[in-house]
């Protein structure tokens, strides 16, 4: 099942704005990468467009899966598909 960009962008920010999703653990930055793995983005393309290095952002990503126990991109994904009810 397919969600196009404004469906992303909305459960992205009620899942942002939600009290039960462990979303208040995380720092600005790591909220940012999560929300650009929810769009599809990579590691590498956010590098580029932040001048910042893959690895930084890997522990960001790797950081805000463990405050919200997450163990994978995959499992993330089925994580917002669950938080939406589909």
């Amino acid at each position: 099942m397919a969600i196009n960009r404004e469906c992303i962008a909305e459960v992205m920010k009620k899942f942002l704005l939600s009290d039960n999703t462990g979303i208040h653990k995380l720092s600005m930055a790591e909220q940012k990468v999560i929300v650009a793995v929810a769009h599809g983005k990579t590691l590498t393309e956010l590098a580029v467009k932040r001048n910042l290095s893959i690895r930084t952002l890997s522990t960001q990503k790797r950081n805000a899966y463990k405050k919200i126990n997450i163990k994978s991109d995959v499992e993330f994904i089925h994580y917002i598909y669950t938080f939406i009810g589909r």
